[in-house]
């Protein structure tokens, strides 16, 4: 019986000492483990807050805005295309600055098309016959003179 007691005690010893190697090996590797999980986290954290910056800093270089206005009219009068540049660019001056993905072409087109403007006297009719919308607007102006009407 003594034999069996003995057995039964140093497989029991056994056990708790396989179990407690067991535990020292695998808890080394288990905090190891907990610590590069720590650390991963903190990593994918800051490679989010880096990828949003990335994408917010991409957005505003997106956004495109109107930086300048370039009237064309289709005269051979240099006084009167001068003329015509002031007035329809002092229309349009106020585009400038703005978002271009928020801007209305037909915005810009209603505000210079069949505008009637008088220049040294002569009353001229702007007609838009080609709009180009980018960071420059380019309008291409067809000009007209208003027949006066001869009162006898």
């Amino acid at each position: 019986m003594k034999t069996k007691i003995t057995i039964a005690s140093i497989f029991l010893l056994g056990i708790i000492v396989g179990a407690a190697s067991v535990n020292l090996i695998f808890s080394k590797r288990m905090d190891l483990l907990f610590l590069e999980n720590a650390e991963l986290h903190i990593k994918l954290e800051e490679q989010q807050n880096r990828l949003n910056k990335l994408e917010e800093s991409l957005r505003e270089h997106r956004k495109r805005v109107v930086k300048n206005i370039v009237i064309i009219p289709d005269t051979q009068n240099d006084l009167l295309k001068i003329k015509i540049r002031e007035t329809a660019g002092n229309l349009l001056k106020d585009l400038i600055g703005t978002d271009l993905a928020k801007l209305d072409p037909m915005l810009v087109y209603n505000i210079l098309n069949n505008r009637k403007i008088t220049v040294n006297g002569i009353d001229i009719i702007l007609d838009v016959e080609l709009l180009v919308m980018d960071v420059q607007i380019e309008v291409f102006l067809n000009v007209k003179e208003v027949e006066q009407e001869v009162k006898e």
